[in-house]
């Protein structure tokens, strides 16, 4: 076993979030009323981003000693200033 494995690849979580959202988006607008359907995409977010958090917490945990854990699993807010 090599004594430092590359790590794993990075994952595009905010496409994925972006994805979802837009999915959850389409099929539920035709069937539902737009307050109902506002309420369903925020609630979808919201356990989007807890998942991501917990994972990047996850692999935080797992790649302490490596120091890599933001590349592989990144933020999915951008932290720079728009000034």
């Amino acid at each position: 076993m090599p004594e430092n494995p590359s790590p794993p690849a990075r994952l595009p979580l905010p496409e994925v979030g972006a994805q979802l959202l837009a999915a959850l988006g389409l099929k539920q607008a035709r069937t539902e009323k737009p307050k109902e359907s506002v309420d369903r995409r925020d609630r979808a977010f919201t356990l989007l981003v807890n998942a991501c958090d917990t994972f990047q917490r996850a692999v935080a945990y797992l790649r302490w000693n490596e120091g890599d854990a933001d590349a592989i699993a990144p933020s999915l807010f951008d932290y720079r200033s728009g000034r």
